[in-house]
């Protein structure tokens, strides 16, 4: 009757004795302290501490309440926050911050009721009142009156190109709290929303205000902006290389921020290398250069002879450029190293791109020499590149890797040309280092899809193009299995996520998917706007080109807006070859065009002059619509100059390559009519 009640006994006296469950292990513990002790908005003085138990913080001015979140360092333990009580890990109650010091007070309470208190004094300073600026910009072009912070009305004049501008403000007080512009908000220090410039003198008037941290002191700042009429828009300047020798395909790439324009000629003969370095030797083949042109109170003037740091034959620097106000960047598809020394010439096509730092006030520099993670032979790195801040995408369109997706396996070189990009983004020091490994979400759809042959990014949008692509859907999102339609092409947009990975967001088709269509030869992305360039659309006549204009909605998802094609379409046009957009403003090229005619909206209905070339310019209007306002030839249109296979399009500026084009004049405005250098290769400015 006795024997289960003794043997209980006998078993807790031997938990006991060997410090089992019933021995000290389940005494209450005394443990008090905390791991961790976090203020929203504020930092501890001095650095948290379990020991250290009273602590000072500061918030802004504008910071009216906080939040306290504090973690036990036993589970056990009790919290409480100003007297509530808070779980462990999760954030306290608002708790309200009137100017002045206000104490908050952390109790922990240990199983065994010991309790410890930390402390900390958060002092909240009287909010700013300044509501002044110390800068502010607009994109299309510069205000005419110097900006001072004082001086709370301004002047801007445009051409007819410039249908839209940015807004860029940074203020006085890095604490003020809000920034709109025409009443909508922006962000300090950040481009705002395309605003819509009507025509005519002071026709726009942009209100910029500003709100202080008190979040009552404002400022608002007036900018009237006037734009030209259409009847304004001519060929303000021809450019020819300062070395102009045949072959050189001057303005074969182009990249226009403000008045910096970069011509590159990826065939251009001289060996020599750095910057500003003997023109005249031409001992080489097609090595490449790029000139830096500046325009300086509306005259375009030759500032810098660009090679690379290591120029070689065959390595075409200059084949792509890229550019903003605070970087210059140049592909080399051609370089030869397989490995982050620029000495190693090892290799064949690998591919690389140079960075230099403008410093308009004195000469540019290089100052950072890129190449894959996954440098290969033939990969052709650097054949496309894109710059939107500072994100800088590079296309590698016969890199073999056969990964999909993002950051996928890049070892293999199982799939010949499937293609890739590759992103980079400034370190903690400022040097470029790769962030991100794209690839097509569907590279098995057919070797030599050529992913990364065109790029583009805005913000936090990245598009990239595979212009031999298969599919035969149509639409966005469709069946990518499907490998109907040899060299149709597509577009896949990556966008970035709250937790800073990329993922494909879409993957972009024509409506009217075809063979030999190579829908993507040439994409270009502003916000939330895509037009994708199609050369080989034949609809209507064999390569006579289309264009296709895709806007995301206010859900995220893509659709397509509108299909494009010129005013008079023709056999081999090759209308899209290259495609440039910004805001309601979209340049279109056709290399391939036959018209003999000169200058803007000239008679384009003949076929006297096979391949001169043509750019086409298409306006959006209120209601969406797509419009081609200007069909524009060279000033001195000749067959086989290939005009409008290269665009750059920035604040009221047009610039148009002609790499064929054979006058042998050099500089600015030199002698049109000369045929002596076949290929030399021009550029044509329009504003």
């Amino acid at each position: 009757m006795y024997g289960s009640r003794y043997l209980f006994v006998v078993l807790a006296t031997l938990l006991t004795a060997c410090g089992g469950d019933g021995g000290n292990d389940n005494r209450p513990s005394s443990n008090a302290n905390l791991t961790s002790l976090l203020v929203e908005a504020a930092i501890l003085d001095p650095a948290f501490a379990s020991s250290i138990t009273r602590y000072d913080a500061s918030v802004t001015g504008g910071t009216t309440e906080t939040r306290v979140t504090a973690i036990t360092t036993d589970s056990r333990a009790r919290l409480t926050i100003n007297g509530d009580s808070v779980t462990s890990g999760s954030p306290s109650d608002p708790i309200a911050l009137p100017i002045g010091d206000t104490d908050v007070n952390v109790v922990v309470t240990a199983e065994d009721g010991t309790t410890k208190t930390y402390s900390v004094e958060i002092t909240r300073p009287v909010p700013g009142t300044d509501a002044s600026l110390a800068a502010l910009a607009l994109s299309a072009g510069p205000l005419l009156q110097p900006f001072d912070s004082a001086l709370l009305n301004y002047d801007a004049a445009f051409g007819y190109l410039a249908t839209t501008t940015r807004v860029l403000a940074t203020p006085n007080d890095p604490l003020a709290d809000s920034l709109s512009v025409d009443g909508e908000p922006a962000e300090f220090g950040e481009p705002s929303d395309l605003v819509s410039l009507a025509v005519g003198i002071g026709a726009t008037t942009l209100a910029v205000a500003v709100t202080a941290e008190d979040d009552a002191s404002t400022q608002t700042y007036e900018v009237d902006i006037s734009r030209g009429e259409f009847n304004t828009l001519d060929q303000a300047a021809y450019l020819k290389a300062t070395n102009t020798d045949p072959g050189d395909r001057f303005a074969a790439s182009l990249a226009l921020s403000g008045d910096t324009l970069l011509l590159g000629a990826p065939s251009e003969q001289s060996l020599a290398r750095g910057i500003d370095g003997d023109q005249s030797d031409n001992a080489g083949n097609s090595v490449g250069a790029v000139y830096l042109y500046e325009r300086i109170a509306d005259v375009w003037t030759p500032a810098h002879y660009l090679k690379a740091a290591n120029a070689d034959n065959g390595d075409q620097f200059g084949f792509s450029t890229a550019s903003t106000d605070e970087l210059l960047a140049v592909g080399a598809p051609n370089e030869q190293s397989r490995s982050n020394d620029p000495a190693d010439n090892s290799g064949n096509a690998v591919g690389a791109v140079y960075l230099f730092d403008p410093d308009l006030a004195g000469a540019p520099d290089q100052v950072a020499y890129l190449k894959a993670s996954n440098a290969d032979d033939l990969d052709r790195f650097g054949s496309a590149i894109a710059i939107s801040g500072n994100r800088l995408l590079i296309g590698a369109p016969f890199e073999a890797s056969n990964a999909s997706g993002v950051n996928g396996d890049e070892s293999n070189n199982s799939l010949n040309n499937a293609g890739a990009a590759y992103l980079f983004e400034p370190d903690g020091v400022g040097d470029f280092v790769q962030t991100a490994y794209l690839k097509a979400s569907n590279p098995t759809s057919g070797t030599d899809n050529q992913f990364g042959n065109a790029v583009a990014v805005s913000g936090d949008t990245l598009a990239v193009a595979a212009w031999r692509e298969n599919g035969g859907a149509a639409g966005i999102n469709g069946d990518q299995t499907d490998t109907s339609a040899p060299n149709a092409g597509a577009v896949y947009v990556f966008e970035q996520s709250d937790d800073g990975t990329w993922q494909q967001a879409a993957y972009v088709k024509a409506s009217n998917p075809r063979t030999d269509h190579n829908f993507g030869t040439s994409i270009t992305l502003d916000g939330d706007t895509l037009a994708v360039g199609a050369p080989g659309e034949n609809t209507s006549q064999p390569g006579a080109g289309a264009v296709y204009v895709f806007s995301r909605d206010v859900t995220g998802l893509w659709g397509q807006d509108a299909l494009l094609r010129a005013n008079v379409i023709g056999l081999n046009d090759g209308f899209g070859s290259r495609v440039e957009l910004i805001g309601d403003l979209l340049a279109v090229g056709a290399p391939g065009e036959r018209s003999d005619a000169t200058g803007i909206n000239d008679d384009d209905d003949n076929e006297n002059a096979v391949g001169s070339g043509a750019t086409y310019l298409f306006e959006r209007d209120a209601a969406g619509d797509w419009q081609q306002i200007a069909y524009v030839k060279a000033s001195n249109t000749d067959p086989g100059d290939s005009f409008g296979s290269a665009l750059a399009l920035d604040g009221d500026s047009l610039v148009i390559g002609a790499p064929a084009e054979q006058s042998s004049a050099t500089d600015v405005d030199g002698d049109e009519a000369s045929n002596a250098a076949t290929d030399a290769g021009a550029a044509y400015v329009i504003d």
